[in-house]
């Protein structure tokens, strides 16, 4: 509605208030005996004008015949008639209240009210006068009046409301109905038809869903629903309903997969498919874990996963987005850790959210929620690393720190075909287990896919550690008669003599001086072969002469052995660590690490950078540990690393 009344209708006010001040200027007013009506309530502004009074905000009480009633452009009013008429002005409404509300009329100059007509069949109509003329509101009837300057809308929404015309003839509207009046015209507009009922809904009935097993390594065992005993499972996928049980035996290990689902089943794990059903969108996936681990990649939306196992609790996990979590199982119930995503997950009428390189214990009382330890070995991406080592255990996978979350995948092919880990995580790294042999790829994808950073590492046994070959290296010296050299790195070599038989001859006398003293052997000894091994020590670095002569009967020398000139010389063209100690299962306390690292290599030993002498030797003690890392950082910004566990025995 508009702020104040139109043109025409403010010049008839006009008048008639010059008229009404006339009359009341000659005649003396009595003042009102019966109230006609009530001001129920009122919000904003609402004035009232009473007679010759000045406009006054309006206060809940009695109205008489002939108060004025504005309303802003915030104000609403109720109002109500002493027969229990209901009444509400709308905003930017003058109203003003007849002599008998209900007999006879209620004039309306501008704005909206909302009315009910009077209730019961010998009730009165309500009469409303408006500049467009009279309107009846019969018995029982509700309806909202609104003037403008334009003209006037009946919305009818209960009964019938008759308009009059200044010729006599009249026009109703009824229930359903809208009226439209303009200077010289009446518009009734029939209410829209219904809408048809909603269909009824058919909710089909839940849906069997099936679990493909595939097994990864070793033969899996299967005893399907029903069966006496386990048998093999075949060596392609194979689906499997609810009740079918399996046992991994050692070093085999399976894949249980469906729509938004996969467990990965370690070496020693046994259990049972659930009762898994398909509900029109959502998917529910249970798993009877009774012993052993299992890798659960989550592919967020409307699947949710459950697992328990017999007399244990049970734990429902549930992802918007992807996530991986490692589900241990144990005597009392599962324990859980979030490697990858954000997980909910519920156990017992408990709820927590698990975020990535959070656990949580479901065979608790309460779901506790605690940080997992950083893995003591976290590897670089975007370089090439090897890793050797036995047992290496968790690893950290890191990349340079990115904007919010990354979203990370990890996977052991570099095509990421199959992936181990999956999710967004906060961390600038991701935890994950080293193979014995193999390698982990990993990398951080962006928003529209593409790698930010990639990683890959391969990983191998510590074969060196195990074979001692940096300790007890050999070399072979044989006579030419002119000079030889033998290099080493790291410990002295043993070092084996050759020389030409000679005919007859079945002993020889193997004789090494130093080149600057060749009258003290440093070696004599017999031998009855055309060789002879001086062991590691002995001959230190420097220059050396030495001979084989041979012996006869008697064991006095003959003529025939020849001079030969041999330098044992330090040669640090290394491409790898050489550690002397600690072994694998040394014990660690009080230990140090001895060894050489190459040439303008960069050496660090659990975390620690290491001072190398001018031949790369180092030796630093170790503090009281589980293992020792080695981290060695070449030239060329490669990189690699040896864990070895040690002892506390």
């Amino acid at each position: 509605m508009t702020d104040a009344a139109p043109r025409f209708l403010a010049r008839r006010v006009l008048a008639l208030g010059v008229v009404s001040l006339l009359a009341l200027a000659c005649s003396e007013k009595k003042p009102p005996e019966k109230p006609v009506a009530q001001l129920v309530s009122s919000t904003g502004l609402v004035t009232l004008t009473r007679g010759e009074s000045a406009e006054v905000p309006v206060a809940p009480g009695p109205l008489f015949a002939g108060d004025l009633i504005v309303t802003g452009q915030d104000g609403k009013a109720v109002l109500r008639s002493n027969e229990g008429r209901e009444l509400e002005l709308g905003e930017s409404t003058r109203f003003r209240l007849g002599q008998k509300l209900g007999s006879v009329t209620l004039d309306l100059q501008a704005g909206s009210i909302s009315l009910v007509g009077g209730e019961g069949a010998d009730a009165p109509a309500l009469a409303v006068t408006t500049p467009f003329g009279q309107t009846r509101v019969s018995a029982g009837s509700k309806a909202k009046l609104v003037v403008g300057e334009a003209g006037m809308a009946i919305d009818v929404a209960l009964g019938v409301i008759t308009v009059l015309g200044e010729d006599g003839g009249q026009q109703s509207a009824s229930a359903g109905q809208k009226m439209n009046l303009s200077m010289g015209s009446i518009e009734i507009v029939d209410a829209p038809p219904p809408p048809p009922p909603p269909k009824p809904v058919v909710k089909p009935p839940p849906t069997a869903i099936e679990l493909v097993l595939s097994p990864e390594a070793g033969t899996p065992m299967l005893k399907k629903k029903g069966a006496a005993r386990f048998t093999p499972a075949p060596k392609t996928p194979e689906a499997i309903v609810a009740g079918t049980a399996f046992q991994l035996p050692k070093g085999a290990r399976a894949r249980l997969s469906t729509a938004g689902v996969e467990l990965r089943l370690d070496s020693g794990s046994t259990g049972a498919a659930g009762d898994s059903l398909q509900d029109g969108d959502q998917r529910s996936v249970k798993l009877q874990l009774a012993s052993g681990s299992a890798l659960a990649q989550l592919g967020g939306g409307a699947t949710s996963l459950s697992i328990g196992g017999s007399g244990k609790k049970e734990v429902q996990l549930k992802s918007s987005g992807e996530a991986s979590v490692v589900v241990v199982q144990t005597p009392k119930g599962p324990k859980l850790e979030v490697r990858a995503g954000e997980v909910e997950v519920s156990s017992g009428g408990q709820t927590q959210v698990v975020k990535a390189g959070q656990l949580v214990d479901v065979s608790a009382d309460a779901l506790a929620v605690e940080a997992r330890a950083k893995p003591g070995l976290v590897l670089p991406s975007d370089k090439k690393v090897r890793v050797y080592g036995d047992a290496v255990g968790m690893v950290g996978l890191s990349w340079p720190p990115v904007e919010g979350d990354a979203h990370v995948q990890v996977s052991a092919s570099a095509s990421f075909e199959e992936l181990l880990v999956s999710g967004k995580v906060a961390d600038p790294y991701v935890a994950a287990p080293a193979p014995a042999a193999g390698d982990l790829y990993w990398r951080v994808v962006g928003a529209g896919g593409a790698p930010l950073h990639q990683g890959h590492v391969r990983f191998d046994p510590d074969r060196e550690g195990n074979q001692g070959k940096a300790e007890n290296p050999r070399g072979d010296v044989a006579e030419t008669g002119l000079r030889s050299a033998v290099y080493f790195q790291s410990a002295l070599p043993s070092l084996t003599f050759t020389f030409a038989p000679r005919e007859g001859v079945r002993k020889y006398r193997l004789k090494v001086f130093r080149a600057d003293d060749l009258k003290k052997p440093l070696v004599d000894r017999e031998v009855a072969d055309t060789k002879g091994t001086v062991e590691s020590g002995v001959l230190v670095e420097g220059s050396y002469v030495w001979y084989a002569a041979p012996l006869d009967e008697h064991g006095a020398e003959s003529t025939g052995g020849r001079m030969n000139k041999l330098d044992i010389l330090y040669d640090n063209s290394l491409t790898s660590l050489l550690i002397d100690h600690p072994k694998p299962g040394e014990r660690g306390d009080g230990a140090s690490a001895v060894g050489t690292a190459p040439l303008a290599s960069t050496l660090y030993v659990n975390g620690k950078a290491v001072a190398l002498d001018a031949k790369g030797r180092f030796s630093v003690p170790l503090t009281r540990a589980d293992q020792v890392v080695f981290r060695l950082v070449e030239r060329s910004g490669d990189e690699r690393y040896w864990v070895r566990r040690l002892s506390r025995r």
